[in-house]
């Protein structure tokens, strides 16, 4: 560990390479912002084997754990300014992993709101979650109804979507 004295942090991304069990993102490039408090109380982390053959010389890599796999990031992206690179980063990594593939389509989701589906034995509740600073709009699509789902949601707000499997629509819904 060592402090994080760069104002500019950058994590790379040029493909998918997997060397002994372990898988280094590498193609795409996020920059991270860190305000001086986080400069001064952060730490980052510097991989052992920097510019080794095994995948370990960038500053991030994903290590294969039994049926799931652990993500090891040099920088804590989450403390970071904005919210735009953390979610890309994630987006990445859930992308990665086939389990944990989008159960729906949107269009233009500001990085500010949260979407999580809740699948059920008979119906599918989605809970919206805006952290952001203005008013979304949300619009999206569940893969496996195809119920369309559309509503303005106010800024720091959260609304509850509930899908019938049998019925193909929404059955219920709270905050909109």
């Amino acid at each position: 560990m060592q402090p994080l004295t760069v104002h500019n942090a950058l994590i790379t991304h040029y493909g998918d390479v997997w060397r002994n069990n372990l898988f280094v993102l590498l193609d795409v490039k996020m920059p991270l912002i860190f305000n001086q408090q986080a400069q001064t109380w952060l730490e980052s982390l510097a991989f052992n084997e920097a510019g080794g053959t095994n995948g370990w010389g960038q500053n991030f890599a994903v290590v294969k754990h039994g049926k799931g796999s652990i993500a090891w990031i040099a920088y804590p992206v989450e403390l970071a300014e904005g919210d735009a690179e953390p979610a890309q980063l994630y987006s990445l990594l859930l992308e990665k992993d086939r389990e944990f593939g989008p159960h729906y389509e949107h269009r233009d989701l500001s990085p500010g709101v949260m979407v999580y589906p809740i699948v059920l034995e008979d119906s599918i509740l989605y809970v919206i979650v805006s952290d952001d600073a203005r008013p979304a709009d949300i619009d999206l699509t569940d893969k496996s109804t195809g119920v369309h789902i559309t509503l303005k949601l106010p800024a720091q707000h959260a609304a509850l979507a509930l899908i019938g499997k049998k019925e193909k629509a929404v059955i219920a819904k709270y905050g909109f």
